[in-house]
């Protein structure tokens, strides 16, 4: 464990699974990776979708590289997997997972990306503590944030995102648990930048043009509360359908995590009517 943040395993790799008429390009949240959006890619995968997650500049193995990139290189990569995935000839799909989904809905509109439908999970526009605003100021004095510093490691849902995030580690070793108090650090100006993203989903969101969406949030959720994606879905052109999970918080897209199961059906169903039409054609 000489670097958390290493992210060593193939699964936080970019893929391409699955073959049929349309493609679905899916994209990580923050700190995320491919690895968090593939049982939604497995899932499309098997009702014929071809499924595409790239990796965002910056995150996974270039996590050293993180405090230097910008929102705004993130979003052009969505853009550019979208026209990649355009060049198949086949309708287009976006689903973003939190951040991720901030990205889709700025891609759309300033980049152009191609879309015939998107998917909208815990969408991030803004954060909850309005201290966030302080960010740009904080950067200059606080370089980097320990995210594990005050954590209860005996909780089972912090544990699920360690997990998550850090790979396959000693949870119940003291050693371990010292080492990510100290050593899990976040770079207060990637912080910013994802506050950006939010920002700037939030403002483009009722301009971008009408398409069939799919918005998913956990009632539980702190991390984007169900608040904020209410008042997104208020500005979001048309009707998109909605579903708000009792039980789950920010961890829905993890299996075995509630709302994880429900989550997936909606996404299968709003798949299968998107390749519905495509054959109605």
């Amino acid at each position: 464990m000489a670097a958390v943040y290493a992210f060593p395993g193939l699964e936080h790799q970019p893929f391409d699974i699955g073959a049929g008429p349309a493609t679905a390009v899916l994209v990580h949240g923050f700190p995320g990776t491919p690895a968090e959006v593939r049982p939604l890619a497995e899932a499309l995968a098997a009702i014929g979708w071809r499924a595409r997650a790239p990796l965002l500049p910056g995150f996974g193995p270039e996590w050293s590289a993180l405090p230097r990139r910008r929102w705004t290189e993130w979003r052009a990569a969505v853009a550019a997997e979208a026209h990649r995935a355009a060049e198949d000839g086949g309708p287009v799909m976006l689903v973003g997972f939190s951040m991720g989904a901030a990205l889709v809905l700025s891609a759309i509109h300033d980049e152009g990306a191609p879309a015939d439908a998107m998917v909208l999970l815990a969408p991030f526009t803004r954060v909850a503590d309005r201290r966030a605003a302080l960010l740009p100021l904080l950067g200059r004095f606080v370089p980097e944030l320990r995210p594990y510093a005050e954590a209860d490691f005996d909780d089972a849902r912090v544990r699920t995102g360690v997990l998550r995030k850090v790979g396959t580690v000693d949870l119940d070793d003291p050693a371990t648990r010292a080492r990510l108090r100290t050593e899990v650090t976040i770079p207060t100006a990637a912080l910013d930048q994802a506050r950006r993203a939010g920002l700037r989903a939030w403002r483009v969101a009722p301009q971008l043009p009408q398409l069939p969406t799919l918005v998913v949030q956990g009632e539980l959720d702190t991390t984007v509360t169900p608040e904020s994606t209410v008042a997104l879905l208020r500005r979001l052109p048309g009707a998109p359908l909605r579903l708000f999970l009792p039980e789950a918080d920010h961890l829905l897209v993890v299996p075995d995590q509630p709302g994880h199961m429900e989550m997936l059906r909606a996404l299968q169903r709003f798949g299968h009517e998107r390749l519905g039409r495509l054959d109605a054609g």
